[in-house]
């Protein structure tokens, strides 16, 4: 008998406390904000890996020779592509390829500053203000338009 009444009160509570997903609903409500908004937030709190890993290739004293930055930090400076392609591309990232290093960069919104040399600049990329980085946002591709078969 006991033991039936212990199971019907733990069923009797677990049917009033809502699940997990509905708690946290009603926490972003009351803090004021749509759920979809609150969990982009959350995630806007760091920088892209990308741009993380970027920001600390250029700060490592050790590759000041390869890739640094400018004297006013608004931009960088790829001093070496060869060395930065061999070397540090393969540390930080994935894969050793120079060319898809400045793809990513341009997706991020970086230009070209300086058409003798390999500098790049960003507004939000500067020196000594990596919270400025959170307002980088990849841009998406373009959606191509379908030719009607035929």
């Amino acid at each position: 008998m006991i033991e039936e009444d212990n199971q019907e009160t733990t069923v009797r509570r677990a049917l009033r406390r809502p699940p997990p997903n509905l708690r946290r609903l009603a926490r972003t409500r009351a803090r004021g904000m749509p759920p979809k908004v609150a969990a982009k937030s959350a995630a806007a709190k760091r920088p892209p890996p990308f741009l993380q890993k970027t920001w600390e290739m250029i700060e490592e004293p050790t590759t000041n020779n390869t890739v640094s930055w400018t004297d006013g930090g608004r931009s960088f400076c790829v001093w070496r592509p060869d060395v930065l392609q061999t070397d540090l591309l393969p540390r930080y990232f994935k894969h050793n390829n120079y060319s898809s290093f400045v793809r990513q960069l341009n997706t991020y919104g970086f230009r070209k500053v300086n058409p003798d040399r390999w500098e790049f600049a960003q507004e939000n990329f500067l020196r000594g203000n990596k919270d400025e980085m959170l307002k980088i946002v990849r841009k998406r591709p373009a959606k191509k338009e379908e030719k009607p078969a035929g």
